[in-house]
Protein backbone atom coordinates (compact mmCIF):
# COMPACT_ATOMS: atom_id res chain seq x y z
CA UNK A 1 0.00 0.00 0.00
CA UNK A 2 1.30 3.47 -0.83
CA UNK A 3 -0.10 6.73 0.50
CA UNK A 4 0.95 10.34 0.31
CA UNK A 5 2.62 11.60 3.46
CA UNK A 6 3.37 15.14 2.43
CA UNK A 7 4.24 17.51 5.19
CA UNK A 8 4.66 20.34 2.70
CA UNK A 9 2.90 21.64 -0.35
CA UNK A 10 5.48 19.89 -2.58
CA UNK A 11 4.13 16.44 -1.61
CA UNK A 12 7.42 14.68 -2.22
CA UNK A 13 7.00 12.27 0.68
CA UNK A 14 5.32 8.91 0.36
CA UNK A 15 4.60 6.28 2.99
CA UNK A 16 4.90 2.69 1.74
CA UNK A 17 3.84 -0.50 3.52
CA UNK A 18 5.12 -3.81 2.21
CA UNK A 19 4.28 -7.28 3.45
CA UNK A 20 6.87 -10.01 2.98
CA UNK A 21 5.81 -13.67 3.23
CA UNK A 22 8.20 -16.56 3.87
CA UNK A 23 7.49 -20.29 3.87
CA UNK A 24 9.57 -23.20 5.03
CA UNK A 25 8.83 -26.91 5.06
CA UNK A 26 9.54 -27.91 8.66
CA UNK A 27 7.87 -29.58 11.65
CA UNK A 28 8.14 -26.43 13.81
CA UNK A 29 8.09 -22.64 13.40
CA UNK A 30 11.77 -22.15 14.24
CA UNK A 31 13.03 -21.78 10.66
CA UNK A 32 10.34 -19.25 9.71
CA UNK A 33 11.06 -17.30 12.93
CA UNK A 34 14.77 -17.28 12.09
CA UNK A 35 14.16 -16.01 8.56
CA UNK A 36 11.84 -13.25 9.85
CA UNK A 37 14.52 -12.29 12.39
CA UNK A 38 17.16 -12.04 9.65
CA UNK A 39 14.85 -9.77 7.63
CA UNK A 40 14.29 -7.54 10.69
CA UNK A 41 18.03 -7.38 11.42
CA UNK A 42 18.83 -6.49 7.80
CA UNK A 43 16.32 -3.64 7.87
CA UNK A 44 17.78 -2.37 11.14
CA UNK A 45 21.37 -2.54 9.89
CA UNK A 46 21.23 0.67 7.88
CA UNK A 47 19.31 2.99 5.65
CA UNK A 48 17.44 1.39 2.75
CA UNK A 49 18.77 2.18 -0.71
CA UNK A 50 15.80 3.22 -2.83
CA UNK A 51 17.84 4.19 -5.86
CA UNK A 52 18.69 7.61 -7.21
CA UNK A 53 15.17 9.07 -7.20
CA UNK A 54 14.09 8.37 -3.62
CA UNK A 55 15.58 8.70 -0.12
CA UNK A 56 14.40 6.51 2.77
CA UNK A 57 13.70 8.95 5.59
CA UNK A 58 12.56 6.22 7.97
CA UNK A 59 11.88 2.49 7.82
CA UNK A 60 10.86 -0.05 10.42
CA UNK A 61 9.15 -3.40 10.91
CA UNK A 62 5.52 -2.80 11.84
CA UNK A 63 4.78 -6.43 12.67
CA UNK A 64 6.21 -9.92 12.37
CA UNK A 65 4.39 -13.17 13.02
CA UNK A 66 4.67 -16.87 12.28
CA UNK A 67 2.00 -19.53 11.90
CA UNK A 68 1.41 -23.05 10.61
CA UNK A 69 0.03 -23.42 7.11
CA UNK A 70 -3.10 -25.59 6.81
CA UNK A 71 -1.11 -28.39 5.14
CA UNK A 72 0.53 -29.14 8.51
CA UNK A 73 3.98 -29.39 6.92
CA UNK A 74 4.81 -25.74 6.27
CA UNK A 75 5.60 -22.82 8.54
CA UNK A 76 4.63 -19.36 7.33
CA UNK A 77 6.13 -16.02 8.35
CA UNK A 78 4.69 -12.57 7.65
CA UNK A 79 6.76 -9.39 8.08
CA UNK A 80 5.18 -5.98 7.46
CA UNK A 81 7.53 -3.07 6.78
CA UNK A 82 6.76 0.65 6.73
CA UNK A 83 8.96 3.14 4.84
CA UNK A 84 8.72 6.92 4.65
CA UNK A 85 10.34 7.89 1.35
CA UNK A 86 11.06 11.28 -0.15
CA UNK A 87 11.46 12.02 -3.84
CA UNK A 88 14.87 13.44 -4.63
CA UNK A 89 15.18 15.99 -7.39
CA UNK A 90 18.31 15.74 -9.53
Amino acid sequence: MITGAGSSILRRRTRVWHTLHVWKTEPSLEGAKEICGVVEAALSAGRLDLGPNFHAIDSHVVSSRTMRDPDGETSHGVVTIEVLAEEVTP
